[in-house]
């Protein structure tokens, strides 16, 4: 019998295929661990797992087993991390909070060979994810401080709203880009040969 690998918040999980919450091969990470009837008057753990890009979803451990590789590491950043709601979870993914289990992959120096085999200079979608992450982090950061700007009623808050106004613009822009990136590595990536 296989030994069963930690499952508990913080730990990493790698998908072994597509489902409707994540793409075969994507990072995720435990948001959450819980217990639920398992129909037999008795009760069956669950863990929630969020991943790169910002879906999560609840496994059973046959659904573990069967769609998700245990890797064994814990993410220290995230495990001390407390699941309150579906919505706080998304507001904490956006703001940065699970962003240190999302980093970029070990990129090839130039003595050294690439451990995830992709050419030094194209970045990974690993990293353009974690900049759009981080670029999502900080509009909201924006918003937030935007929509405080808003109530006030002296004339400093509005050139502070101006201000917001155009680091969101900034931010925007950037994320179209990013965009644009990830298009661009897809395309090159797929349409090489």
């Amino acid at each position: 019998m296989r030994e069963r690998p930690n499952r508990t918040v913080g730990s990493w999980v790698i998908a072994e295929r597509t489902t409707g919450v994540c793409e075969a091969r994507e990072r995720g990470v435990c948001d959450e661990e819980y217990t639920l009837p398992d129909g037999k008057g008795g009760r069956r753990p669950g863990w929630s797992f969020l991943f790169e890009q910002g879906r999560h979803d609840g496994f059973s451990p046959d659904e573990v087993e069967l769609m998700l590789e245990i890797t064994g590491e814990i993410c220290r950043e995230v495990a001390d991390y407390e699941f309150t709601h579906v919505l706080r979870l998304m507001s904490d993914f956006h703001r940065g909070r699970f962003t240190p289990a999302f980093q970029p992959e070990q990129r090839a120096t130039v003595h050294e060979a690439a451990a995830n085999s992709i050419p030094c200079g194209d970045p990974t979608m690993i990293e353009l994810d974690t900049l759009a992450a981080r670029l999502d982090a900080r509009l909201a950061e924006l918003y937030d401080r935007e929509a405080e700007w808003e109530h006030e009623t002296r004339n400093p808050a509005c050139d502070l709203a101006t201000k917001a106004e155009r680091e969101l613009e900034t931010v925007r822009a950037l994320q179209e880009e990013v965009q644009k990136i990830k298009e661009w590595v897809f395309h090159l990536r797929y349409h090489r040969e």
